[in-house]
């Protein structure tokens, strides 16, 4: 080993320990949740390596998913399907099979109606070390055993400097959450320590990218959301622990900005939002970072998940919460059809409980 190679793995390690033992000190190191909200018959929905990110297609009553392997970074992921007309016991993941982009590294996904069927939007890392990641734009026709799926664009953007979630608007133009500035994962995490906020929101108008900024340290889950002729986004700020609320500004029908209203504290880490046509909003929620961190080197160190509901009017009320057990590291979580789907970082289920009123 030469000396700038030794001079480099120093660097690292120092690096890694400089955030790791300041992250367990802030984080309560091992301090898992307290009171866990079980809900009994829970099953699984196997066969989907890391499923992270879920949009629920009402018209057909079916889950795509998005599933990646995060721990195996040479295999590439794949979208799912799963009927939710079935039994739940029957429900399972069906691969979606299509010619996918090449380092196919699926992430945040979102779904619109169109005068042809549908289109689904989805982040991908293909070579996110060289800073390279891409929303992948997949077209779907037909319906039920007719429904056909095809890739046909690749969106890039050096705003995309570390994109986690997104949310297509009904116009097909685009929100991405940038969870991070430009920078590895060591970089990432130590920008995270120390709530750097510099994860903006981009905007894609189908012809231009344009950063929106409203940085936050950790920015994650998107959400759009329309009522009373007033449009909104919700964003999750891990690192906040909260969920912000944006007015959408528009110039004679233009979307020219982002203005911020409000926030709502949860106390925990939120990942993905999902928002019903009330305004109701999921967020599946970390309790602790330093227990995730270790969870996503070695599944055997379980992470809790939570899973949070928001009401229109800003409360707050935790449905689901378990240590790790049951499903660990949830990433993304909703009640359709009176069970909640829950959606997870690394191991290879969904979980799926009956739950509570719509």
């Amino acid at each position: 080993m030469s000396a700038k190679t030794k001079n480099i793995s120093g660097l690292k390690v120092l690096l890694i320990l400089l955030t790791a033992v300041p992250l367990c000190l802030a984080t309560g190191c091992a301090k898992n949740i307290e009171t866990e909200i079980p809900i009994d018959n829970c099953i699984r929905i196997t066969g989907m390596p890391g499923p992270e990110d879920f949009a629920y297609i009402a018209s057909e009553n079916i889950l795509v998913v998005s599933s990646d392997d995060r721990r195996n970074h040479e295999k590439d992921g794949k979208l799912f399907w799963i009927d939710l007309a079935l039994p739940p016991e029957e429900q399972v993941g069906n691969p979606i099979d299509i010619e996918y982009p090449d380092s196919f590294k699926p992430h945040g996904v979102s779904y619109i109606t169109t005068d042809t069927g549908g289109r689904l939007f989805v982040i991908s890392h293909p070579n996110p070390a060289e800073g390279l990641h891409t929303v992948e734009v997949f077209d779907m026709t037909g319906s039920g055993n007719n429904r056909e799926w095809k890739h046909v664009e690749t969106l890039k953007s050096e705003l995309y400097t570390s994109p986690n979630d997104l949310v297509a608007l009904p116009d097909g133009t685009l929100f991405v959450s940038n969870d991070s500035g430009k920078g590895g994962n060591t970089i990432k995490k130590i920008k995270a320590l120390f709530k750097i906020k510099n994860g903006d929101i981009i905007y894609y108008d189908g012809a231009e990218y344009i950063d929106f900024g409203n940085p936050e340290s950790y920015g994650n889950g998107i959400n759009y959301f329309k009522a009373d002729g007033a449009e909104y986004l919700y964003r999750a700020a891990l690192m906040d622990k909260s969920v912000k609320k944006y007015e959408i500004i528009r110039t004679e029908g233009k979307i020219t900005g982002l203005k911020y209203l409000s926030k709502v504290d949860l106390g925990t880490m939120p990942d993905n939002l999902e928002i019903e046509p009330d305004g109701t909003i999921y967020a599946a929620c970390h309790f602790n970072s330093f227990i995730f961190l270790k969870h996503a080197k070695d599944g055997a160190n379980i992470s809790p998940t939570q899973i949070l509901v928001v009401s229109p009017a800003g409360e707050v009320k935790e449905i689901y919460a378990n240590k790790g057990q049951e499903i660990s590291a949830g990433s993304v979580g909703r009640v359709i059809n009176g069970r909640l789907y829950i959606g997870q970082v690394f191991e290879g289920f969904l979980l799926s409980c009956p739950c509570c009123s719509e």
